[in-house]
């Protein structure tokens, strides 16, 4: 279960790694597995939807092998798709977080990884604050900033998430989203 909670909030597995688990990228499947348990990507999901594929792989893989050789090389490039801005970037995030809350719940591990499924939409909640309000690169007017705003208070994930706002994982995301609040 301890890569569950990596993909879900990722941080090294070998230390002194890199290794990420919300990628599907740098990896291989057993393609039978996922034609056996029916997992695929949401197509309904432009942005997040290989860390969906993961957890879903992972809760039931009943274990996996890690070789500590790089196998993969990303490129970081503004024109890249999940690099761009998307008028329903606030929409795909909702989505997905109630996808993976939903998968969590259906494998009856959900409450055993509540805080690490908040700390997860929070990190999300904090980059949309950050990419669609809060970039100076997004020329947008004030109302429409204002109207962001609003429509991510009144997302129920998102509501609910802040209720685990703890300053103990991360201080500066706890300011920025209490000061959010």
């Amino acid at each position: 279960l301890g890569l569950l909670e990596r993909t879900l909030v990722p941080r090294p597995l070998p230390e002194g790694g890199t290794v990420n688990f919300t990628s599907v990228c740098g990896r291989a499947y057993r393609r039978a597995l996922l034609e056996q348990w029916s997992i695929a990507f949401d197509e309904a999901l432009f942005y997040g939807e290989d860390r969906l594929v993961n957890l879903e792989y992972l809760s039931r893989a009943g274990s996996c092998a890690h070789i500590s050789a790089a196998v993969y090389r990303y490129e970081y490039h503004g024109d890249s798709v999940s690099h761009r801005y998307h008028e329903g970037f606030l929409s795909n995030h909702a989505r997905l977080a109630e996808r993976m809350k939903t998968l969590l719940e259906e494998r009856g591990l959900f409450p055993a990884r509540e805080g690490a499924y908040a700390s997860c939409v929070l990190s999300h909640m904090a980059s949309l604050l950050t990419y669609l309000i809060f970039d100076p690169r997004r020329e947008r007017p004030f109302a429409q900033r204002w109207a962001l705003c609003e429509e991510l208070r009144e997302t129920a994930v998102f509501q609910e998430a802040l209720e685990h706002n703890r300053p103990r994982e991360s201080l500066r995301r706890w300011v920025y989203l209490f000061a959010f609040q």
